[in-house]
This record gives structure tokens, C-alpha cells and sequence, in this order.
């Protein structure tokens, strides 16, 4: 994390200024009261559809440069290790727990103890609460690639993080109140799309692992001439003709089973744009095609996938618009900017 060498070294500044041995014995001087250690919490909600997150991550989205397949590539070096650490939790063991997560570095900074609501709180520098948004944005960036790299993670969309932190607390000779806050660690709530979700991860997992042995074995029947077109085109279709839209679901914003790819593995497969999108990137990953799912504006809030092929480019592929009720379209299968789509302008102006 940035700042950190800048926000340790004053910090540790202020305490050996205040004491009258090295930082460890913590032995007051020049102050009123000896140093007093205390330690408390910050808990957030984050709920991904609210205005603010939605806007947060179009703007993380926008750094998406290198489209190499991961949007993992873009983070922080502090969010990469916590979004490591995500994965290794949530996509390859498979836990449901909460996760809690020690920083690389201890992040310590000064504040200022608010004596009426016995608390710290900024103490004007900045610090505090730069400190704060800093691991907000860790956090958050990291939540975001992980929820678009791995949509398998189908039984959690919003969560709630918290840090707990420790101060030492200390009065100067003017009065003042101050402390040294200790950030050491972060705690990752996910919370489940429905009661109990974390409960369908096998019966999820297995569904998925069923489908994909059965597009290797007609993969593998075709022979070795089979293109990552063909393969693609096949998927593209099976996801068509065991799919519907969900427009129900449009009048409920509770229901977020149809924003995930639940409903196609364990459910009724009814589901929304981002349902068709977060299939398409479950059989990538588990074919290993690259695949990302964007999220954009079509005339409305939309998501839809970019594939690349084997010349090296990404192309488009929309699933949603391709599955019509009368036929499967294939005019969003592998198309780029100068396609022209069912709004009779190219894509370049139909869609961000």
C-alpha cells in the first residue's frame, strides 16, 4: 500500500518523542497519563448494486488496459495479494466462511482521540482518514476482480468488510489529545444472494464439471481440427437452447439468483444479461479460453462477455441479445466495434 513507509516512520516519530525509552517500553513522557492501548472496529456494508459501488466500478473497469483475460492484472500490489488470498479461500477450496486478512505491512498513523464520542478520529493532517479510504479501495478493487474472474462464486454478490485496529492513546503538555492507530488486518464478510446459497456450492460445482466432461467428449469427437470458433459457437448455442430471460425477476430487486449463473446450473435457468455472461465465463475458465464479462451501457445497464481468439484480438460475444425467443441469432457471436447489431448502428455506438 502506498504511504506506508511515510505513515510508519511519523508515527513512530510522534511515540519516541512522547517517551522517554525506545517505542517498545511505551514509557510516557511530557504527557499527562501514561500511554493508554485500546483497540476497536470499523464495520461497512458494501452493497455492489447501489449507485456508488456501480459508478466505482466502471471507473475500476476503465483501467482494464491490458485485457489479458484477468482483471486481476489492474489491482494495487496490496489488493493483488488480498485477492490472491480470495481466490485461494472462495474459488479453489471452495470455503464459505468470512476471511480475514493480515496486511503485508502494518499500516500506522497518527489521529486524534475525540474525548465526547471516545473515539479517534482525524486529527486534520489527513492520515486517519486516507488510511481508511485506502483500505476501502484495497478491498473493494479486489471484491470487484474476483466477483468478474470467477462468477462460480455464484452464492455471494454484496458483502461487508470491517478492520479491527489498536491506538495507543496519549495527552501532551498543550493538551492534546492524540494516538497512534495500528491497522493490521481486514475482515471479508461475503453475503449470500438467498438463505443458506453457500449450501448448493457442490450440487453448483458438480452441475458445472457435468457440463464441461460433456463439451470436451464432443470436443474430442471432432478432432483435432476443431477451432476455438467451433468450440465457442457450440457453447454459445448450448447456453441459447437451455436459457430464458428473466423478466421477472426486473420487477424484484431482491432477486439476485437471476444476476448469477445459479439459475443455469441448479435452478430454473432463467436469468438476466449477467447471468448469460457469467455462464459463458464459468466454461471459459474451465475450457481455458480467455474471457472477461463487462458490464456497460446498450440504451441500459448491461453485461455481456469480450473472448480472445487465437489471432490475439478480443471480440464480443453477446449472448443475451443473440437468444431470441424465435431463433439463435448470432449477430453479437464474435463481433468487434464495426459490427453493425439490431439497433442498425455499429457496435461502436450502440453500446459502451
Amino acid at each position: 500500500m502506498k504511504n506506508i513507509k511515510k505513515l510508519l516512520a511519523i508515527s513512530l516519530t510522534v511515540l519516541m518523542l512522547i517517551s522517554s525509552v525506545p517505542v517498545a517500553g511505551l514509557t510516557a513522557f511530557a504527557v499527562e497519563d501514561q500511554l493508554i492501548y485500546e483497540s476497536g472496529t470499523l464495520d461497512f456494508y458494501c452493497d455492489i448494486d447501489d449507485v456508488q459501488t456501480c459508478e466505482r466500478f466502471a471507473f475500476f473497469a476503465s483501467r482494464f488496459k491490458e485485457r489479458d483475460g484477468s482483471f486481476r492484472n489492474q489491482l494495487s500490489d496490496e489488493s493483488k495479494l488480498f485477492y490472491d488470498k480470495l481466490v485461494e479461500h472462495y474459488v479453489e477450496n471452495r470455503n464459505y466462511s468470512d476471511y480475514t486478512y493480515t496486511f503485508s505491512e502494518e499500516l500506522v498513523v497518527t489521529a486524534k482521540y475525540d474525548t465526547t464520542e471516545g473515539k479517534v478520529v482525524d486529527d486534520g493532517t489527513g492520515e486517519f482518514n486516507d488510511t481508511i479510504a485506502e483500505i476501502k479501495d484495497m478491498v473493494l478493487d479486489a471484491y470487484y476482480a474476483l466477483s468478474y474472474d470467477y462468477p462460480e462464486n455464484f452464492w455471494f454478490r454484496a458483502l461487508s468488510y470491517s478492520y479491527p485496529y489498536s491506538y495507543y492513546r496519549y495527552t501532551t503538555e498543550e493538551g492534546f489529545q492524540g494516538a497512534s492507530v495500528i491497522f493490521t488486518q481486514v475482515v471479508f464478510k461475503p453475503q449470500k444472494i438467498y438463505e443458506n446459497s453457500q449450501n448448493d456450492i457442490t450440487a453448483f460445482d458438480t452441475a458445472v464439471d457435468t457440463i464441461v466432461n460433456e463439451f470436451e467428449t464432443y470436443f474430442a469427437e471432432q478432432g483435432s481440427d476443431i477451432t476455438r470458433e467451433d468450440k465457442l459457437r457450440y457453447i454459445h448455442d448450448y447456453i441459447c437452447n437451455n436459457s430464458a430471460y428473466d423478466y421477472a425477476s426486473l420487477e424484484d430487486p431482491t432477486d439476485l439468483a437471476a444476476h448469477s449463473a445459479m439459475p443455469f446450473f441448479i435452478g430454473d435457468k432463467l436469468h438476466v444479461c449477467e447471468g448469460y455472461a457469467k455462464v459463458l465465463k464459468i466454461f471459459c475458465n474451465k475450457l481455458g479460453i480467455p474471457c472477461v464479462c463487462v458490464s456497460g451501457d446498450a440504451g441500459g445497464a448491461h453485461m455481456w462477455n469480450y473472448v480472445q481468439m487465437e489471432d490475439g484480438k478480443w471480440y464480443l460475444v453477446d449472448i443475451t441479445w443473440d437468444d431470441q425467443t424465435s431463433k439463435i441469432y448470432y449477430t453479437y457471436f464474435l463481433a468487434n466495434s464495426t459490427t453493425v447489431g439490431f439497433n442498425a448502428v455499429p457496435l461502436s455506438e450502440e453500446r459502451t
